[in-house]
């Protein structure tokens, strides 16, 4: 697609790749090319699932650690660095990481990291819930492929909304979280995958059904 991100899709996983060498440093063009990327993604029918993948060694210098928040899950390598070294430049992260870490791992943990500046390996990532899954270098893309996989042949219209539910809940007070959940609840029940599901479940059992994503 572009210069430095490229965009494929097979089997209805999409994967954006980053390809700038030798730290995939995320400048403007970069940025500029990502969000075209995450647009075809958002817009293409032939993709269930997306994978952003950053390459074997690195997945992105400069990056605010806001850029993994917004994703669903998040797999490291088990020799990963992660950080917000921002304080040590004598500024704050500026691009949102201030307010979606705590939203992550919790304001002491967040403090913590944005307050010293400091690194933290993959471990201590995974057990303050930085990242999801922590796995051998080379088996990084291999396992968020994997993962996102059992995702592809599901009621699409739903796993969005159940998306759109937790993340914008969490933007907002709990009556508010409630009521965004009820507008998607409900909203379901015109699509052609709520009465496949339920037809399904009540023939066959549960997970039997074949979704169709309309």
């Amino acid at each position: 697609m572009g210069e430095f991100v490229r965009f494929e899709v097979d089997g209805g996983i999409g994967t954006i790749r980053l390809d700038r060498p030798p730290m995939n440093a995320l400048n403007a063009q970069v940025q500029g090319e990502l969000h075209e990327a995450a647009t075809e993604a958002g817009t293409r029918a032939d993709v269930r699932a997306v994978v952003i993948y950053g390459g074997a060694k690195v997945f992105a210098a400069g990056a605010d650690i806001k850029e993994m928040v917004t994703a669903d899950f998040r797999i490291c390598r088990d020799n990963a660095k992660l950080g917000q070294p921002e304080i040590l430049l004598g500024i704050i992260p500026g691009a949102g990481g201030t307010q979606r870490l705590p939203r992550l791992v919790g304001p002491a943990k967040a403090k913590d990291l944005v307050y010293s500046g400091r690194f933290v390996g993959a471990e201590e990532a995974l057990a303050i819930g930085l990242v999801d899954k922590v796995v051998a270098p080379d088996d990084v893309y291999s396992a968020a492929v994997e993962l996102v996989s059992r995702y592809v042949t599901g009621p699409a219209l739903a796993l969005r909304a159940a998306k759109a539910a937790i993340d914008g809940g969490l933007d907002g007070d709990l009556a508010s979280g409630l009521r965004l959940e009820t507008q998607l609840f409900t909203g379901l029940f015109a699509t052609e995958d709520r009465a496949i599901g339920m037809a399904s479940f009540v023939e066959n059992g549960p997970g039997k059904a074949q979704f169709v994503g309309r």
